[in-house]
């Protein structure tokens, strides 16, 4: 396989990991601000 393609996948990978990890801290967020709204 070639280095510069697989590079690149590994990059998109990262992206799309910490994208994930953001996605997940904002739902988290987002859930903590509607219980709090709630009580």
């Amino acid at each position: 396989m070639n280095i510069k393609v697989e590079k690149s996948l590994v990059e998109i990978r990262y992206l799309l990991h910490s994208m994930e990890n953001t996605t997940v801290k904002l739902h988290n967020e987002l859930d903590k601000k509607l219980n709090e709204g709630e009580k």
